[in-house]
């Protein structure tokens, strides 16, 4: 699952462009955007989808839902992979 977030800069927009087309071009079935990054954070969490990765979030996006996903044992990093840390938003 993926996000674009709201930038519309056309380097980043390219940047992010360039990362769903590697996602896409590996072994996945489907792409999806729920609107929401709580929503997506928690559909990982309960085991509907594998992944999620959005760029530029807000604390207030991922707040609980980090919460909920940690306790169900889910991998939350940033996107570099790094420690997750809701200071960081």
């Amino acid at each position: 699952c993926t996000e674009f977030g709201a930038n519309r800069d056309p380097e980043v927009l390219n940047l992010k462009l360039a990362v769903v087309g590697r996602v896409v071009a590996a072994p996945v079935q489907a792409v999806r955007c729920l609107g929401s990054a709580a929503l997506n954070m928690c559909s990982v969490a309960c085991g509907r989808m594998d992944a999620y990765y959005e760029w530029g979030m807000h604390a207030w996006d991922v707040a609980a839902a980090s919460v909920v996903c940690e306790e169900a044992g889910v991998v939350v990093t940033d996107l570099d992979g790094s420690e997750f840390s809701i200071c960081d938003r």
